[in-house]
């Protein structure tokens, strides 16, 4: 039998599932192609259809870090430098100088 599902977590997945909308934009703003096919306006001497083009590249790069910052959340209460420990092995314990095993 599965385990339960905290309601709690569930509300906060699906309010993060939202923010994946603001990836949609690029794609409609690239893939619309009739709105773009043309020379003018020029900006700084380059044709409409190009500096569109690179404008939808930063704006997309701007949206994905904006919804990736949104959506990963931190579920470890500690943030050290080691990963969680698999069950059966344990974290290598630090030195008299605070350096770790294999640091050594």
């Amino acid at each position: 039998m599965a385990a339960p599902i905290d309601p709690a977590t569930r509300t906060s997945r699906v309010k993060n599932r939202w923010w994946y909308v603001l990836l949609l934009p690029p794609y409609v703003g690239t893939l619309w192609l009739p709105f773009y096919a043309k020379k003018e306006p020029r900006l700084f001497g380059f044709p409409f259809f190009y500096w569109w083009q690179f404008l939808w590249v930063i704006f997309g790069v701007a949206l994905t870090a904006i919804v990736y910052v949104l959506t990963t959340q931190s579920d470890a209460p500690n943030s050290g430098r080691a990963g969680p420990v698999s069950p059966g092995r344990q974290r290598p314990s630090a030195g008299r100088d605070g350096s770790v095993a294999a640091d050594r």
